[in-house]
């Protein structure tokens, strides 16, 4: 007996419905389990009990706590006050008003979308961050990040819906954005990796569509409004993790293929509000519209002179020609100078910091014996007490970085913190990128080519950095800095496990793959900022 097309149709609508509640069981299960870990966070912070984990998310809480309680970016009276919030990610500048002041180091964008929720909260209950840290940063993170992980997983259920019919390797892939990534781990820390993640996927989602053509070639309102929301969210996941810029740039070449006219008058003005709020926060933040990680090394050289002056210099005072020098290019007020060996990392034989009056700042460099240069001041990680200064004992092994980049590369990809020796899994969306991007797979080939170029772009990008960057993002579970590029593996996951799905031995090699991912996430659970399992078990004495 033949099936009528009618048969056909309501057998196509049974199986999505049964896909859908059981995708939709899988990813309330682990966002839920999220929150409830949330509800839970307990960690120690000077003696006391705290709701963040490390210094990396308490940079971030810094500014918060700075924007709503004391109206300023600046986090001085947070980190020295009442109930002190110290952090590591900080940075020093003279302010507006003529002094230095410490500021968090992170983008204040996603910290001040994160104020705003405070804000609320503390004018509708008059509860405060500092008096009740547990209430107010549970009650944001929950709003942030569980709602964050439930759109992307969401997003995920709707990419492998539209890249295959079949249920099972749908269900899959869907499984291991649940339950087999360290997106669920990061979900407890207020972190830029969540966020980024979620602005990626929702990307996706929305593109996938039009790529395949299953949106419809009308021109109509909604098509507009769905190429705004690429643009905001491309952009969005740009100001939450930097490398993104290549996806975002990535979207904005395939909308254009797709539709000129709505990516002109859609996308690009999407994400031009979200680069006003980014670059407009960063300059309310710090005066300048260049991110605290760009103010790193020595400005600009003022002026070149020759003479031996190392030994006045490390008495604390600045010689008579560099002085001529220096009040000759009007770069000195009418004070006594201090003058203080530097701190930060650099190849020249010596340097030394000239601070006049708490007001302006320079850089004395000795280039050999007998040349000096004078520069503007251009770091602000170097000032007295920096963690990241060459000269601290007491920086963590991990944070001065791999010198070695073959070793390096070694580790974030197949090492202690590989993404694929910790999550195995998303060797299928490695091998998945592969195999579309070649065979055109599904007329997904173009974007699985970009998405393996963005790969092996970003993984470039963190080997070629100086040695003291390349330390995997800390004392963290993982390789944090690919987390934002899990959705597009797992959209390349979805046509590689259709394959290998009718197989038995290749779906049973998947779902352990899977397990040992889970088992993995699971492991930093409590806490995302501690080492990885491969590294503590294998490599302890090692780092």
């Amino acid at each position: 007996m033949e099936t009528t097309p009618t048969e056909t149709n309501q057998g196509s609508q049974q199986r999505a419905q049964v896909y859908w509640t059981l995708a939709m069981v899988m990813i309330c299960c682990s966002v839920g389990s999220v929150c409830g870990r949330i509800l839970n966070i307990q960690s120690e912070y000077n003696g006391e009990p705290a709701a963040f984990y490390s210094a990396n998310d308490r940079s971030r809480w810094c500014t918060v706590r700075a924007l709503v309680d004391h109206n300023t970016y600046a986090i001085d009276q947070v980190i020295e006050g009442e109930r002190p919030w110290n952090t590591i990610d900080k940075v020093r500048h003279v302010g507006a008003d003529g002094e230095f002041h410490f500021y968090s180091s992170k983008p204040p964008v996603l910290p001040t979308i994160a104020a705003g929720g405070y804000w609320v909260l503390k004018t509708v209950t008059g509860k405060s961050i500092a008096e009740h840290p547990f209430f107010i940063i549970r009650t944001l993170l929950i709003l942030i990040n569980g709602t964050s992980l439930f759109v992307a997983l969401i997003m995920l259920a709707k990419i492998a819906h539209s890249l295959t019919a079949r249920p099972g390797p749908a269900l899959f892939v869907v499984a291991t954005g649940c339950f087999g990534t360290y997106l669920t781990s990061f979900g407890t820390t207020f972190s830029n990796h969540v966020p980024a993640a979620a602005c990626v996927m929702i990307v996706i989602a929305l593109f996938v569509p039009y790529w395949l053509r299953q949106a419809g070639d009308q021109r109509n309102f909604k098509r507009f409004l769905q190429f705004v929301a690429m643009g905001v969210f491309s952009a969005l996941a740009v100001a939450c993790d930097l490398p993104a810029l290549a996806f975002g740039a990535a979207m904005m070449c395939f909308c254009l293929l797709r539709c000129w006219s709505s990516t002109l008058i859609g996308f690009l003005p999407g994400a031009g509000l979200v680069a006003a709020a980014f670059f407009g926060t960063n300059y309310l933040a710090h005066d300048t519209w260049k991110l605290a990680y760009a103010h790193r090394s020595d400005g600009t050289v003022v002026e070149t002179v020759e003479g031996d002056f190392a030994e006045i210099l490390d008495s604390g005072k600045l010689p008579e020609p560099l002085k001529t020098e220096i009040d000759k290019n009007g770069l000195s007020v009418s004070v006594a100078a201090n003058v203080t060996p530097g701190y930060w990392p650099h190849s020249h034989r010596n340097r030394w910091t000239v601070d006049f009056g708490k007001q302006s700042q320079l850089a004395i460099v000795q280039i050999d014996d007998q040349k000096y240069e004078i520069r503007k001041w251009n770091n602000w990680y170097d000032y007295p007490g920096s963690y990241w200064a060459t000269n601290n004992e007491k920086k963590s092994p991990v944070d001065r970085g791999v010198a070695n980049q073959q070793e390096y590369l070694m580790h974030i990809t197949v090492g202690h913190h590989g993404v694929i020796s910790l999550s195995p899994v998303l060797l299928l969306g490695w091998i998945g990128l592969l195999i579309v991007a070649f065979t055109n797979r599904q007329s997904f080939g173009l974007p699985a080519l970009a998405f393996l170029a963005i790969t092996v772009v970003v993984f470039t990008f963190y080997v070629y950095r100086p040695q003291h960057d390349r330390n995997f993002g800390g004392w963290t579970s993982c390789f944090r800095w690919a987390i934002w590029m899990y959705p597009m593996w797992l959209t390349a996951m979805v046509p590689l496990v259709e394959m290998i799905w009718s197989r038995r031995w290749l779906r049973w090699l998947a779902v352990t793959l899977l397990f040992v991912s889970a088992t993995s996430a699971a492991y930093a659970f409590a806490n995302p900022w501690t080492k990885p399992w491969i590294e503590e078990f294998f490599f302890k004495n090692q780092m």
